[in-house]
């Protein structure tokens, strides 16, 4: 009895840390780029492994763009409670302390297929966005060097290392994507823009090094458990069994056909597996998922969280505690 009362017990804590930890999500960029002031124009780094903020030794500018899709990465009507934009610096003239402000972007943006590590930039490609362009060649920032808002948040850049942007701005930023994902243009990021030799060299959500690349850590409350999702009909189904060693069976209804996909995602809000994809006509469906990743590995023991995406519209995150 007693192996049996600390069986329960655990399986009760990890209930209760799955809770406490569903509200936590870290999602990664989406788009990135570089704004690259110079006599042309037309100059941008859409698909480079890197981005650049700060003046260079001539004293030019150079903005980086970041975008995140909030609305795949949390549930709809979610309210937000904390932010933290995580940034690698990769590369730095000096290690003098610099401001570099995080600024909402008020116009759509593009990022082709451009690619340079150097802070000189390269030639733009279609759909690039540059100092002048929001998608090259053809479209026009409202102002040169981009549009965008007053700062929402600062923070303090000295040489290579990770830097973490958080503020009650940045908040209100990503509640109003949430609210509204047709305005998430995502933020820039730029120093004072006065000083010589202020430019950083931050790694883009291209890099080889996955731990260096953009991320967005968000916390959230008001739609813990499984839920339905805003059209009436859609259900989705807790796991079976929870916690599990083995095989879980995974289960949703749709009211009408529709594109529908089963995620799992870690403590950090990674991708682990996708137990079921594609289009599915109306009613109940069933997947039977082996509790494997992406690669067909076993998932270590620990506690996982899955969800329903049906033509855009998110269900609540459900924990899955895996046993070993």
């Amino acid at each position: 009895m007693r192996r049996g009362h600390v069986c329960l017990h655990v399986v009760s804590a990890l209930w209760l840390a799955a809770a406490a930890a569903a509200s936590e999500v870290t999602i990664p960029a989406v788009r990135d780029n570089t704004l690259f002031e110079d006599a042309s124009g037309s100059l941008s780094n859409g698909a480079g492994p890197v981005l650049f903020a700060g003046n260079n030794g001539q004293g030019l500018a150079r903005r980086a763009l970041v975008r995140f899709d909030v609305a795949a990465g949390v549930p709809a009507g979610a309210q937000i409670e904390g932010v933290e934009l995580t940034l690698n610096v990769s590369n730095a003239p000096n290690v003098i302390l610099r401001t570099f402000s995080l600024h909402r972007v008020l116009e759509d943006w593009g990022e082709g297929t451009s690619s340079t590590t150097s802070g000189s930039g390269a030639p733009a490609t279609a759909n690039d966005a540059t100092w002048m362009n929001t998608f090259w060649p053809d479209q026009l920032w409202g102002s040169a060097g981009g549009s965008f808002a007053a700062a929402s948040a600062s923070q303090s850049v000295g040489g290579v290392g990770l830097y973490t942007w958080t503020d009650p701005g940045m908040t209100a930023d990503v509640q109003g994507w949430l609210d509204q994902p047709a305005a998430n243009f995502g933020w820039l990021v730029m120093s004072d823009e006065v000083t010589l030799n202020t430019a950083r060299r931050f790694d883009s959500r291209e890099n080889d090094v996955v731990a260096s690349r953009p991320a967005l850590r968000i916390t959230y409350s008001g739609t813990t458990g499984v839920t339905d999702l805003p059209a009436a009909g859609i259900r989705l189904e807790p796991p079976r069994p929870n916690p599990a060693a083995g095989p879980l069976r995974l289960a949703f209804a749709l009211p009408a056909p529709g594109h529908a996909r089963l995620e799992v995602r870690d403590a950090v809000g990674r991708l682990v597996a996708t137990p079921l994809a594609g289009d599915c006509a109306p009613g109940r469906h069933e997947t039977v998922w082996d509790a494997r990743d992406l690669h067909g590995r076993p998932l270590a023991a620990g506690i996982y969280y899955y969800r329903l995406v049906v033509d855009g519209w998110s269900s609540a995150v459900a924990p899955v505690v895996i046993l070993r």
